[in-house]
């Protein structure tokens, strides 16, 4: 991403660092932003705080992250992994996303204004097969590779069934796939 990202804007610089420990190595700045990357870090109550103290006076935090407690998917993958057949995989948490009043309380403490809201987008896949495959590249990722090949097929399986009974198909035959999203703004 970061060498693309530098073809294409060859007047800016991109960096890489791991968050939230790296960013003493930066500058401040007048805008930070993330669209769907904060909830993969740990550790919010260290995290936000830190992206706020590299903002200049004035600056913003601007981030969009997915509001996995509210998404089905989420619902019907958790269920799943609670079930005795796949009790190896309820230790994955790969998701560290807190809830809107837990990053509010987080954000309050150092942020001299805060703007918060949540948007639905409704994606229009055309099976349920689809509505899977979404999230093989994403959340699907660590427990697909805590499986082999046979479990991975069955697992699959298993999550599709759940899928097909909480995702009705449109009077076109295409699903609705909706992806619950929280949205905020913190002003240092």
């Amino acid at each position: 991403m970061l060498e693309k990202a530098a073809a294409s804007y060859p007047e800016m610089k991109f960096r890489k660092c791991f968050v939230p420990d790296g960013l003493e190595e930066l500058g401040r700045f007048d805008l930070i932003f993330s669209n769907a990357c904060l909830h993969w870090i740990p550790d919010h109550e260290k995290l936000l705080p830190k992206l706020i103290e590299k903002l200049n006076d004035g600056g913003v935090l601007a981030v969009q992250m997915p509001l996995v407690q509210n998404a089905m998917f989420y619902h019907e993958l958790n269920g799943l992994v609670a079930d005795e057949k796949w009790k190896k995989l309820n230790t994955i948490h790969n998701f560290h996303n807190l809830s809107p009043e837990e990053t509010y309380n987080i954000l309050c403490k150092s942020a001299s204004e805060i703007g918060m809201w949540d948007t639905s987008y409704y994606h229009i896949v055309p099976s349920h097969s689809s509505v899977i495959d979404w999230y093989k590249g994403s959340g699907l990722r660590p427990y697909l590779e805590a499986l082999d090949e046979a479990e991975k097929n069955d697992f699959l399986s298993d999550l599709l069934e759940r899928i097909k009974t909480n995702y009705p198909v449109q009077a076109d035959g295409n699903i609705i796939l909706k992806m619950p999203r929280l949205f905020f703004i913190a002003e240092k």
